[in-house]
Order: structure tokens, then C-alpha cells, then sequence
């Protein structure tokens, strides 16, 4: 194997257009690629981004950042999530809000994985076809990372981080709740040949059981106010809900890929398309609040993506991040459909990551999940039902003495948190299927609390920002005290999308099976996508998101909610005709992958 190249190799001293930053805002970044297999095998390499902690804690943290898809770059995260910075309103790159960055006291390493994903690359067509596969090269990619950067080794020796080196957290979402617990999984088995020492886990809206989450869509159509329980949206899509759970139940594992199940969203999505304004729209599966433009539905969300299209495509951005113009000569694509593609044909290979999460947990991880309660896709009803129905240390589910505990930001509501043994889950309000686009500082405070970090403010100084959790209150941003922007959500999809009526359950029936033969290949790992893998397109050509009608009802206004894993779908035979073109879709339309 070549010799890796030095740290200094990857230092990135300047990051175009990026103003010069203030008080911790300095710090040290790296950026460019290391092998993911031995001996040069395929010459899969991997591409990252380190962003140093701005403020070192008493005991440093590595945050390793994976976005999903699959096949979907992590410049996402680092763009528009949990980064730095990200772009303005004007589309100018800027610091992230003061409070609002995952470096401000842990160093966060952004990788694109697979082999072919983001500024990575593979020869010889040699993509990931299994998870196991995929933990593999990540768990190599780490051995030499710490070859490069010895100061992140560490040993899994005692309880997770009792002596030496740096703690490891693995984090993401969507469909990085399939990478992840593989990765873990491989991390602990190796013992002392770990390259690092895994700490925690950290997944939100995450695709991680399909036996729990799928059918979930439904019930949030009917929580959020969207949908009537008892509507003819809901009988429509009943026939589909139950042929995904026949195709469940048949499996004595669930595997990675239900074309069935994703045929949920497909229907959803296809009832909720009409005309506004001269233009066809439909609701955003990834914020239940906003509409988009057909066929989008979410896919040109969120509204900096196409700035960060067209910076990633700059030579002078290339160069200063050091991309392999050699291997890497195209613009940079959100999502590649041939690493989605891949791991699609052999969906049947690996079992979904439920299968290892309990085991993790056995062995004393401590996992936080996270949710946007605004999201549909991988909605929080989907993920609580998972909790609820997981076995790990010897008990089901939550503890009887597990309660739900207040979380607020300036005295504001900002979410919900559950802990039990050493599980925690956390949903926040007002927030889509990437939480932290919508509320950074409520995210980074969530992670500091799980790193068990405390922020770093003169004594005494005023709060700008601060959180309070029960008993614990905490400082996040020291200033002149002011109110936080508004966190209401924009006008809902809800009074757009409702008084349906009948028309929509026979348009249901015809624009599902059309628009199944559009965006099949789309949405077949749709539990993992964020949003669209966009082709090329001019800086016109965005569509903004359009916020319609009401929010959803207060509780006390709402149909009465369907209990969590009691979603009936009625009595109504299968729709056989449909249920044969659902069949007969083939991937031969172009996949156009969503992270």
C-alpha cells in the first residue's frame, strides 16, 4: 500500500468567500481523501471534511457525520445542517448563528461514504453492495485515519471511554440509521483493534426498522391535521398499507429494501397533487408543513441547496477542499444514483439495522434518537413505536419511570426528551426531517447534553440564549438578552391539503400508479433520503417551497389520533390492479436519489 500522506497534507488554510471570523470562529480544518480498502483494492477512496472544535472541552469529543440517501454526500450536513457555516438568504456563505455549529466543542469529521458518494470515488465499478461491506471500508478508512492523525486513536478497553485518547460519537440521519449501527456493530466486535473508541451513537430521523416505521406515514397525514381519521384518503391508501405488512410478515428479519412499503409515500404523495397558481404542487414529504413543486414533493428541498450546487462546482472551492480533479473531474452531486444503485439490487443482503441495535445497546452505548416533528418520511410516531416495541438489557421499551421532560429554549418550547437505561429519545417541535436546518442551536444543545459538555461563557455574563431541561439550565450564547425568532411553524400543508373529498380517492388510484412509474428508483430508499440528488440546474430553476393553509389543530381540535401501532386500514379489498403495476415497475427509469 502507498504511504498515506502527512496531516499537513490536508490542511486547508482558506475557504473561499468565507469572511473572516471573530472570536471562536478560528480554527483548524482538513479536508481530502484516504483508501477505504487494502492494498489499494479498487482504489476506493474516501473523501472527509475535519472541522476542529472551535472550544476544546475538558475532554475532547470526534463526532463522525454521515448523511444518508443511500449514496448521499455529507457536504449536506456540513452545508446546511450541523457546519460552520452555510449560505445566507442572499446565497452568500456565512458563519453559522452563534450557538448553532457541532465544532463549537467537538471536532466533526464529515465523510462521504460509499465509495462514490459525494467527492469520494471507486474504480472498476466496485460499489458497496451490503452493509457489511459498507462497515468494512468505513472501519479501514478509520485505521488510517488515525494513521494520519494519531491523536484520535483510542481502545475500547472498560466502559466506553474511561481512559486515554478521544471519545468517538457516530451520528447522522435518515438513511445513515442503516449505516450507523453497522459501523458500530463492527467497532465493538474488533475490541482492542477498534481504531477508535466508540462513545455513543447519535441517529435522527432515522430509517432504522421497517417492521415499526412503515405505515407511520399515515398516522402523521392524520396527527398533523392533514388527513381525517376516518377520511377517504385514509381508506384509499389502506389496501397499500396492508400488502407492505403481508410482504413484512412473511420475513423472519426485515431487510434493507420493501418496494411495497415505499409504495405508501408514493400514493400519499400522489393524493395530495393539484393545481395552484397555474402550477402543479404537492406536499413536501420531508416537511409536513411546506408544499413543492410536482414532481419535487420535497426534492428541491431545503432553499440553499442550489447555492450549494454551484459552490461545490467552483474550481477554486475544489482546489482549496483539495478534490482529485483526476478522479473526480464532474461537478459534485448531492447523490449518486450508481452507490444507491448498488446497494438497491442487493437489498435483499443485508438485514435492516434494528437487527443490531439492541446488541449495541447490550453492550453499554449510549444511542440518543432524534426527530423532527414536522417531518413525514421518517416521522417521530415511526420512531417511538420503534422504541416502544425494542428489547435491550433485559426490559421492552421504555421504564415505567421514564417520563417525558419539558426541554425549552429561552422559555420557549423546544421539544420533548425520554430517557431510559441508557436509550434517549428526543423530539423537536417545529422541525423537519433535518432538525438542525430549522433550529441549529436546539440540535447543537441537544448534542452538547449527550457529549455531556458544557458550554464555555464568562462568568456572569447575560444570556442571550439558554436552555432548560427540568432542573438543568445552561448558558449557549452569552449577550444582551433577547427573544429567540419565532420557531411557530409556517403556515401547514393542512387546510391546502384538506376537504379533499371524494375526488381525491379516485385521482388517488391514477396519479399513484403514474407517479410510482416517475419516482420509483427515487423513493425506493426513501426512508434514508432527505431530498432530491437534483440534476444539474440553472440557478432559476429551484422552486421555492409555497406554505398553504393552517397549521395543524390544537389537540383539543383535533380527529381523534390513531394509537401508536394501531393504524386500522379498514376492510376494503386490495386494489389488485394497482397492486400488479406496482409489480411491474422496473428500475428502468432514472434514479434520481434523495439523501
Amino acid at each position: 500500500m502507498p504511504a498515506l500522506p502527512p496531516a499537513a497534507a490536508f490542511f486547508v488554510p482558506e475557504v473561499p468567500d468565507l469572511p473572516l471570523g471573530g472570536e471562536g470562529r478560528q480554527f483548524e480544518l482538513e479536508a481530502g481523501y484516504l483508501p477505504a480498502r487494502p492494498e489499494g483494492r479498487d482504489n476506493a477512496q474516501l473523501y472527509f471534511v475535519l472541522q476542529r472544535a472551535a472550544h476544546r472541552p475538558r475532554r475532547r469529543k470526534l463526532v463522525v457525520w454521515l448523511n444518508g440517501g443511500p449514496g448521499c454526500s455529507s457536504f449536506d450536513g456540513l452545508m446546511m445542517e450541523i457546519g460552520a457555516w452555510r449560505f445566507d438568504a442572499q446565497g452568500k456563505l456565512a458563519w453559522s448563528e452563534p450557538g448553532g455549529s457541532w465544532n463549537d466543542y467537538a471536532d466533526v469529521l464529515y465523510l462521504d461514504q460509499p465509495a462514490g458518494t459525494g467527492f469520494s470515488y471507486v474504480e472498476n465499478d466496485a460499489y458497496v453492495t451490503s452493509m457489511e461491506q459498507m462497515a468494512q471500508d468505513v472501519f479501514y478508512f478509520l485505521d488510517r485515519f488515525v494513521d494520519v492523525f494519531p491523536e484520535y486513536r483510542g481502545s475500547l478497553h472498560g466502559a466506553h471511554g474511561t481512559s486515554g485518547g478521544v471519545d468517538m460519537y457516530l451520528a447522522g440521519e435518515s438513511y445513515a440509521g442503516q449505516y450507523i449501527p453497522y459501523i458500530a456493530d463492527a467497532l465493538l466486535n474488533a475490541g482492542d483493534r477498534a481504531p477508535v473508541r466508540l462513545k455513543g451513537v447519535a441517529i435522527g430521523n432515522g430509517y432504522i426498522d421497517p417492521v415499526a416505521q412503515y405505515g407511520s406515514e399515515v398516522d402523521m397525514m392524520v396527527q398533523s391535521g392533514v388527513w381525517s381519521a376516518h377520511g377517504p384518503e385514509v381508506e384509499a391508501v389502506a389496501p397499500v398499507v396492508r400488502k407492505c405488512r403481508e410482504t413484512l410478515a412473511k420475513d423472519t428479519k426485515p431487510h434493507l429494501l420493501y418496494p411495497e412499503c415505499d409504495a405508501i409515500m408514493d400514493n400519499i404523495v400522489a393524493s395530495s397533487r393539484r393545481k395552484l397558481g397555474g402550477q402543479e404542487h404537492c406536499l413536501n414529504m420531508y416537511d409536513i408543513r411546506l408544499s413543492d413543486v410536482y414532481p419535487a414533493c420535497g426534492m428541491s428541498w431545503p432553499p440553499t441547496l442550489q447555492a450549494t450546487y454551484d459552490y461545490l462546482r467552483r474550481e477554486d472551492v475544489r482546489k482549496a477542499l483539495h478534490v482529485d480533479a483526476k478522479h473526480r473531474p464532474e461537478a459534485w452531486r448531492e447523490c449518486d444514483k450508481r452507490v444507491s444503485a448498488a446497494l438497491d439490487a442487493h437489498g435483499r443482503n443485508s438485514s435492516a439495522s434494528i437487527t443490531l441495535l439492541p446488541g449495541i445497546l447490550d453492550r453499554g452505548v449510549p444511542v440518543l434518537l432524534f426527530a423532527g416533528e414536522s417531518d413525514l418520511i421518517c416521522n417521530h410516531i415511526g420512531l417511538r413505536r420503534l422504541v416502544d416495541s425494542l428489547t435491550w438489557r433485559g426490559r421492552r421499551g421504555l421504564d415505567r419511570s421514564a417520563r417525558p421532560r419539558e426541554w425549552t429554549l429561552n422559555d420557549e418550547h423546544t421539544g420533548t426528551w425520554i430517557q431510559s437505561r441508557n436509550l434517549t429519545y428526543v423530539t423537536i417541535s417545529n422541525a423537519s426531517h433535518m432538525p438542525a436546518f430549522d433550529r441549529p442551536v436546539a440540535v447543537n444543545d441537544m448534542l452538547m447534553r449527550f457529549l455531556d459538555v458544557e458550554p464555555l461563557v464568562p462568568l456572569g455574563a447575560p444570556p442571550k440564549v439558554s436552555s432548560h431541561l427540568d432542573g438543568d439550565t445552561r448558558v449557549l450564547v452569552a449577550g444582551p438578552a433577547e427573544k429567540l425568532p419565532a420557531q411557530a411553524p409556517p403556515k401547514g400543508a393542512a387546510a391546502a391539503f384538506d376537504n379533499t373529498g371524494s375526488l381525491f380517492v379516485v385521482v388517488l388510484i391514477a396519479l399513484a400508479v403514474g407517479l410510482c412509474l416517475f419516482m420509483r428508483n427515487r423513493h425506493r430508499t426513501h426512508r434514508g433520503s432527505l431530498y432530491s440528488a437534483l440534476a444539474p440546474r440553472g440557478p432559476n430553476e429551484a422552486p421555492e417551497p409555497l406554505h398553504l393553509g393552517r397549521g395543524p389543530p390544537a389537540l383539543d381540535e383535533q380527529e381523534e389520533p390513531l394509537e401508536l401501532g394501531q393504524f386500522s386500514i379498514g376492510e376494503e379489498a386490495e386494489d389488485t390492479e394497482l397492486a400488479e403495476d406496482e409489480r411491474a415497475v422496473e428500475a428502468d427509469a432514472a434514479p434520481q436519489n434523495k439523501v
